[in-house]
């Protein structure tokens, strides 16, 4: 449109333009003019197409340069935006690792050495304290280590996921086992409905999502509490559940709870630690499997984290 009103503009101009220059030759001097009175005419629109064509030229390539720069400018931002999210990353990895995991670890060594040094001389029910304590230290280092594993895992280009037709009963059975010594410290009730329901995933991450959900309930669940998993089916997904009756989550902590540049560690009600690396890396494995995860929360009110997965392949 706005091309064929160049040629249009330009056309009529030209022929405007030399009609004049006609008109007044043609006064001037009739003899020379005669009957070729319409020449000039021609000649200006002539022309002013071709000013015309070579004006739409020099907007076409003003247009296609316009939107190359803002390809380009897009990317720019893209890219800067990545690259600082890649620092963030990178700033919260090491800072992890001096302070989260040396932090574990001089505590277990200062109580392993105070045994070594001093066990003659120490109470059963000393000995029996340090044990524990070093037990807990031993236990924050290696889910530490676990979690730091696998989010390296991820961050690997080319990463392959092996998803496979899985069976979310046993996998949330079998986490429910492991973390069972350490609910019963607490006397936390673990408990699973999921009843028959499958997903295709790969059942590697999937265990990490359950393990780091259910080591959370626990976590911030008080004596005496309840940890449920549930699951049902909606839209060709199925929706996981992992319900508490813990402390919740306040409406300021649920909108960076999956960051891992702006969430932070919050302590158990048992004084656990936490390194809040957990929860980012169960959102990048369950988006990583084409589902996504989110909670719901009231402060003092327990929460629900929710997490969806595909039910069979993706046919596209």
């Amino acid at each position: 449109m706005r091309q064929l009103r160049r040629y249009l503009i330009f056309g009529l101009s030209g022929g405007i333009l030399f009609f004049g220059i006609g008109y007044v030759n043609l006064l001037v001097a009739p003899q020379v003019i005669g009957n070729q009175f319409y020449i000039p005419v021609v000649v200006g629109i002539t022309i002013g197409l071709i000013i015309a064509s070579y004006v739409n030229r020099l907007a076409n390539s003003r247009d296609l340069l316009e939107q190359q720069v803002k390809e380009r400018t897009s990317e720019l931002k893209a890219a800067n935006t990545k690259l600082k999210y890649e620092l963030d990353v990178k700033t919260r990895f090491f800072s992890i690792i001096s302070h989260d995991l040396t932090g574990p670890f001089t505590s277990l060594l200062g109580m392993t050495e105070m045994m070594s040094l001093k066990a003659s001389s120490m109470s059963s029910d000393q000995l029996a304290e340090y044990a524990t304590n070093t037990n807990k230290a031993g236990v924050q280092v290696f889910e530490l280590l676990d979690n730091l594993l696998e989010w390296s895992y991820l961050q690997m280009e080319n990463t392959n996921l092996s998803a496979e037709i899985i069976r979310l009963d046993k996998l949330a059975q079998e986490c429910l086992d492991i973390h069972s010594p350490i609910a019963q410290k607490k006397d936390i009730t673990l408990t699973s409905r999921i009843e028959d329901s499958t997903a295709f995933a790969d059942p590697k991450m999937v265990r990490v999502v359950f393990r780091n959900l259910i080591a959370n309930a626990i976590k911030f669940s008080p004596t005496g509490g309840v940890v449920k998993i549930s699951a049902h089916n909606a839209d060709g997904m199925v929706q996981i559940t992992v319900s508490d009756t813990g402390v919740g989550v306040t409406p300021d902590q649920v909108v960076n709870i999956f960051s891992l540049t702006q969430g932070a560690s919050t302590s158990g009600t048992a004084g656990e630690k936490g390194t809040g690396l957990g929860l980012p890396l169960c959102k990048e494995m369950i988006e990583e499997n084409g589902g996504r995860i989110w909670v719901d929360s009231l402060a003092g009110e327990g929460a629900h984290f929710h997490f969806s997965l595909p039910i069979k392949p993706n046919d596209d």
